[in-house]
């Protein structure tokens, strides 16, 4: 038997993100000393790679919102009053991390 996932039609795809949007989400975001996640673009897409790892591609999911379903992770980034990227939650395995934008 395979599980399947309702798809219900009224919830809308996040829209595609334009270069200069991906790009501002990009930084070095410290999660604890020794511990960074590095944000980049890449080929019209959003990569993360955190301290010793190999990157990965993310996902839109929503607003300021990215996932990779693969490693059970979700960021949600969070913005200054000016609209400028200056943090991020990582979520993952129930966990919560914060890190600032370096």
């Amino acid at each position: 038997m395979l599980a399947a996932t309702r798809v219900d039609a009224a919830t809308p795809s996040p829209p595609a993100l334009s270069a200069d949007q991906l790009a501002a989400y990009a930084g070095v975001y410290t999660l604890m000393p020794g511990f960074v996640l590095t944000i980049d673009a890449a080929d019209g897409r959003l990569r993360a790679q955190a301290t010793g790892q190999s990157a990965f591609l993310l996902e839109a999911i929503g607003r300021d919102r990215f996932g990779a379903a693969a490693f059970g992770i979700e960021l949600q980034f969070e913005r200054g009053p000016d609209g400028a990227v200056r943090a991020l939650e990582l979520h993952q395995g129930g966990r919560v991390q914060r890190g600032s934008r370096g």
